[in-house]
């Protein structure tokens, strides 16, 4: 998952497997085999505007699953039972198109709530164990800003991403790391000789452009795809393979 913080008992996530080829893609959500919920009574989905908030309630014996399908959410629990290993602990999951693709699985007892992230609608898939009954609804609710959960919606380090430089980004490899670390990072790619839109310049060559560059971006991570790779070039032209291969990497480091 891309940011869980402080796990609740019982709190299970399972990551969705993207098949994915030039006509779309197909994901699992589901299988009965893999025990993740007792029983399917019910399947809904909602559609919740940006910024808007929806918490928290919790339930006595019905047992949740959420599975985002569209933007994005900031998903909040709290460990509100009495006999739990982690009585008072607060759980927050980002789920939703921009970062890894879950269900989430919430036990009974456990108070939740999510707010919508970014500037456009968001749907939720929910699967349950039980059928809402109007007459007798399994439905307690406690106010977003309750004083005992004490969670602070707009608190900027539950959004914070790591920051990923992606060094020779334009590549068949650099492609691939950037549309797969960008599900989970915020990612920075760079090209050298032929310009890409997305992207900026850098040559690590330059120690100078490299320095300037990583103190710019400041990322947490760099990945270097950026190198001379045929071997007979390499080994006709020694001089500038060790400029790019191996002074090149100093400079970035």
């Amino acid at each position: 998952m891309s940011f869980v913080s402080n796990a609740i008992e019982g709190v299970k996530i399972k990551s969705l497997k993207i098949n994915e080829d030039s006509r779309g893609n197909f994901r699992e959500i589901l299988r009965e085999s893999e025990g993740l919920i007792a029983d399917i009574k019910q399947i809904s989905m909602s559609r919740t505007k940006p910024s808007v908030i929806k918490a928290f309630h919790w339930h006595k014996y019905q047992d949740d699953i959420f599975c985002a399908v569209s933007g994005n959410f900031q998903v909040v629990l709290y460990d509100g039972r009495q006999n739990s290993s982690t009585k008072g602990r607060t759980q927050v999951v980002l789920m939703g198109e921009d970062y890894e693709q879950a269900a989430l699985f919430i036990p009974r007892g456990v108070l939740h709530g999510y707010k919508v992230l970014g500037d456009r609608d968001a749907e939720m898939l929910y699967l349950m164990n039980n059928e809402y009954n109007s007459l007798k609804p399994d439905e307690e609710r406690v106010p977003h800003d309750d004083p005992n959960v004490n969670f602070d919606w707009n608190a900027s380090h539950f959004l914070w991403r790591k920051r990923v430089l992606i060094i020779g980004a334009s590549g068949l490899l650099g492609k691939h790391l950037i549309k797969t670390f960008s599900k989970q990072y915020e990612v920075i790619g760079t090209y050298n000789n032929t310009k890409k839109d997305g992207l900026v310049h850098l040559d690590i060559t330059d120690a100078g452009e490299a320095k300037s560059l990583i103190e710019k971006e400041n990322p947490e991570i760099v990945i270097i795809c950026s190198a001379k790779t045929n071997v007979e070039k390499c080994e006709l032209e020694p001089e500038d393979t060790m400029k790019i291969n191996v002074d090149g990497v100093k400079n970035v480091v």
